[in-house]
């Protein structure tokens, strides 16, 4: 009997030591959580500057396409006027 009361006491500290060494653990995961989530929220952040970035990257290359389009077509125009007229052909 005494050996099962002293089975039973042992039992209940190691029970008793092991929910303590839990709450710490989870304590340590909840603040770990916490850390790994300012980390996403900060990566969320630095993910939108750059999609913004690459946003407006594309927009300023798409108007400099337009840009020298406009400047090569205005170029051929100007070339073409100053092309001398074709001379009359035989067959007219």
């Amino acid at each position: 009997m005494w050996k099962q009361l002293t089975d039973l006491m042992a039992q209940f500290f190691t029970f008793a030591r092991d929910i303590q060494q839990n709450k710490s653990d989870v304590r340590e995961l909840r603040e770990e959580l916490k850390a790994t989530q300012q980390e996403v929220r900060q990566l969320a952040t630095v993910v939108e500057r750059l999609m913004y970035e690459v946003h407006r990257s594309n927009e300023r290359a798409e108007s400099d396409r337009e840009k020298l389009l406009l400047q090569l077509e205005n170029a051929l125009l100007k070339f073409e006027r100053r092309l001398p007229p074709t001379p009359p052909t035989s067959d007219d």
